[in-house]
């Protein structure tokens, strides 16, 4: 035992139980992972000095140790992540004081990628909506390959008699130079 609280089979066993039957993130003493790496370890030792009755045992609790561990990783992991998730999408006032220190790091890591994402997508699309809003209604005569734009966005491919909203400058320049005509719309 490093921490407070002594590591067995069954204080592991009882964590991740309590872990799946609720929906919050569950109080963890800071030492539990370290602990149980050092309760592992300790199994570990004993496995290769036991003997054969006790090694068959011990390879199946040590098995039986190291599922629970991914378990229980996986599933605080899944909440923190949601917790994440939320506080991106609400920016709502969230409780961290169940995270240990590692976890706290990945939770403020994804609300800040979830956070610029989220603004940057929504903004381009917002944005996008926009231009569209703004600009001409034209009918292509042909099929046109794509093409990039002043502003270095990209445009098509369109084809024949397809209809697009486009900007004045470049419906203007597909009219001219006979690819589209303009709807009147």
């Amino acid at each position: 035992m490093v921490g407070d609280v002594v590591i067995t089979f069954e204080t592991i066993f009882d964590t991740v139980r309590r872990e799946k039957e609720l929906f919050e993130l569950q109080k963890l003493d800071k030492s539990f992972f370290s602990d149980t790496s050092f309760y592992l370890a300790e199994k570990l030792r004993m496995l290769e000095a036991g003997d054969d009755v006790v090694r068959e045992h011990l390879i199946i609790q040590v098995a039986n140790i190291k599922k629970l561990i991914h378990e229980l990783y996986f599933r605080r992991e899944k909440k923190i992540v949601d917790i994440a998730i939320n506080k991106s999408r609400t920016n709502a006032v969230i409780d961290t004081s169940n995270m240990l220190p590692d976890e706290r790091r990945l939770y403020e890591g994804l609300v800040g990628i979830l956070s610029t994402f989220r603004t940057s997508f929504v903004d381009g699309m917002l944005n996008a909506r926009a231009v569209q809003k703004q600009g001409v209604l034209v009918k292509f005569l042909a099929h046109v390959d794509s093409f990039i734009g002043k502003e270095l966005e990209e445009y098509g491919p369109f084809e024949q008699n397809q209809l697009v909203r486009l900007p004045q400058e470049i419906a203007s320049l597909l009219v001219s130079n006979g690819k589209a005509i303009e709807t009147g719309e």
